[in-house]
Parts: C-alpha cells; structure tokens; sequence
C-alpha cells in the first residue's frame, strides 16, 4: 500500500506532495475488504453519475460512437488497449495520461527529443480533449458519497485527483 507513490512536486509541503501523503496513510489505516466495500458504495454500478466520460458528455449514441473511437484511437495509437474496464472510464484514462508521462520520460532519457514531443503532445490534447473536460463531476459524486469514516481513502483519492486536474 502507498509504495508506488512518491511524491511528485519539488515542495515536501506543495499540495500536491501533500495529498499524495495523505492517500498513502489512508490506505495504510484500511484493510483490504474495508476498501472494496467502501468502493462499491462510492462507485455503485447502480446510481448515476457514473465515472465514464460518455456518460457526461454524450447525448446521443453517434457522440458516444465517436467519443469512445476517438479514445481508442489515442490508445492504440501509444499500443495500448483498455483491460476490463470501459475505454472512457476514468481510471482507465488517468492510467493513460500515465503511460504517456512514462513514455515522455523514458524518451528523454535515452535522448529521443522526437518521440518526448509526441509523447508530451499527445498528452496534453488528451487532457484537454478528455479528462479535463469532464473529471470535475467524478470528484463530487466520491465527495457525495464518500461519507462513512472507512471512506477516507477515497475522500483523500478525489482530493488528489482535484489537486492533479488543477495542475494538469
């Protein structure tokens, strides 16, 4: 719990350092079967709204055809491919914007300058044409019902996810 996250801005005491600790110590206060119980409260399958983009920003079915295209072609594109969730899920969209950052990294590293400014590119018009279009409310539906004391993790995840779209 909390290992793959390292803090990400140069300030131990930025915002963004500090929600990235607080999600780390809301998952080392929370067993595992606390977790998955609270999840399918916050995210009931049932209860709109859902965390998928169609679901908020497609009115009718040839604008949800052409969004999901549109994300599947950003996805395979950078190869790829959504596992078990929908493409416009958000989890499966913040993972993206992920594998872009990764991608961008990896190609400084080894001197590719080219393939950084894809990389860099491509994220940013994914945000702008993707997530920052529609995060703002999943970050209020978590709120809205993540209200039981065993909910803090997802509390502090929406908390993040709104200090990450801020500095996106």
């Amino acid at each position: 719990k909390g290992e793959a996250l390292i803090p990400g801005d140069t300030d131990a005491d930025g915002p963004l350092n500090q929600r990235i600790r607080a999600l780390c110590e809301a998952s080392e206060a929370s067993d595992l079967e606390a977790l998955q119980t609270a999840y399918m409260r916050v995210f009931d399958p049932r209860k709109a709204p859902y965390p998928l983009e169609a679901e908020h920003r497609a009115e009718h079915f040839k604008q949800r055809t052409d969004l999901l295209a549109d994300l599947m072609g950003f996805y395979q594109a950078f190869a790829v491919c959504p596992n078990h969730e929908r493409p416009d899920h958000i989890a499966c969209e913040l993972e993206f914007v992920h594998v872009l950052s990764l991608k961008e990294a990896r190609a400084l590293q080894s001197g590719q300058h080219e393939q950084a400014d894809i990389c860099a590119s491509a994220r940013e018009t994914f945000l702008a044409e993707h997530l920052l279009q529609w995060h703002e409310p999943v970050i209020d539906m978590i709120r809205k019902r993540a209200t039981e004391p065993t909910d803090r993790f997802y509390r502090a995840l929406a908390d993040l996810l709104e200090t990450l779209m801020a500095w996106e």
